[in-house]
């Protein structure tokens, strides 16, 4: 797996970011499950969730001093990867539109 060739450190923050993926999709499939009618509902908890968490990271990288194209993972990867989440979820959001 490449997890395995990662350095400790981004190691960590991949285990981080699996987590708080996981809970994101949670509690955005929470709504969705439990009546298949608020799939859009759930789209547009996943995609707010997923920019506000976006701008976490941001915020945490520039705290850090990360650098934005470091060897290592950084929050910055964290970042982009959110918003690539938050961006499926709007257009999940358009498809389920009623």
């Amino acid at each position: 797996m490449i997890t395995s060739r990662l350095d400790p450190l981004s190691q960590l923050l991949l285990q981080l970011f699996y987590r708080k993926l996981l809970f994101l999709l949670m509690m955005a499939g929470s709504l969705s499950l439990l009546d298949p009618r608020h799939l859009y509902l759930g789209c547009m908890l996943l995609q707010a969730q997923a920019l506000v968490s976006s701008a976490i990271s941001m915020a945490f990288g520039l705290a850090a001093r990360h650098r934005f194209n470091g060897e290592t993972l950084t929050y910055w990867d964290e970042a982009l990867a959110f918003t690539g989440i938050g961006l499926l979820g709007h257009f999940g959001a358009g498809l389920f539109a009623v």
